[in-house]
């Protein structure tokens, strides 16, 4: 029986608690920070709001933005 295609959904995932992860080793401090505090509490990093989620992470909210853009997010 063949392999089913994946959905076209499916083919655009993207593992980014794999790519937090590997982050870890390359990031700045407050890049560090963020991804810490992200992967720390996922559904809060998920859920709040830019500015709550900059506050808990002790970085700026651009930051997050940044990040978030170079996440693919």
């Amino acid at each position: 029986m063949p392999a089913r295609a994946p959905a076209p959904e499916e083919s655009r995932r993207i593992d980014i608690i794999a790519r937090l992860k590997s982050r870890l080793e390359v990031g700045h401090r407050a890049e560090l920070q963020l991804i810490e505090c992200i992967l720390g509490n996922l559904h809060f990093a998920t859920t709040a709001p830019i500015a709550e989620l900059a506050k808990r992470a002790q970085v700026s909210e651009p930051t997050v933005v940044r990040f978030s853009r170079r996440m693919g997010c």
